[in-house]
């Protein structure tokens, strides 16, 4: 959609509840939202490379969680509905950084994750501060 600079013109509004990723381009006046469920996947995951497995959305600590057995031998990645078109990797550093992005396009030499010890982890992926996505993984 379009929005208005004007202060006094009506908020902007999405047709239904969930958890949106909202862009906005300052220079056309335009924005989009789109609905989004996480999940995780890759060969360290449950489903592998095929299945996503879905994250769970906590409201009260504003995260995504799962618990999951994991693989040491494999790798996963963070994605949204369950498609290759928003998804995380990790930049040498550790930091989660899209790898895929329908505003920001593609981020090429991301690292997948990967657990260090094969057993049942809480993973959690923290997206309510733009721009500062965290991730953690505990073992249970």
């Amino acid at each position: 959609g379009t929005f208005s600079t004007d202060g006094l013109a009506g908020g902007l509004s999405v047709p239904d509840g969930g958890y949106y990723y909202l862009t906005a381009n300052l220079n056309n006046n335009t924005w989009t939202a789109t609905k989004t469920t996480w999940g995780i996947i890759g060969d360290a995951t449950p489903g592998g490379w095929n299945t996503d497995t879905p994250l769970s959305y906590d409201i009260v600590n504003q995260v995504w969680k799962v618990s999951a057995n994991m693989l040491s031998n494999g790798s996963f990645k963070f994605r949204a509905n369950n498609a290759w078109a928003i998804d995380f990797g990790i930049d040498n550093a550790g930091k989660l950084q899209y790898a895929d992005n329908p505003f920001l396009g593609y981020t090429a030499g991301l690292n997948n994750l990967s657990v260090a010890t094969n057993g049942s982890y809480t993973i959690t992926l923290d997206l309510h501060v733009p721009g500062k996505y965290t991730y953690t993984l505990h073992k249970n």
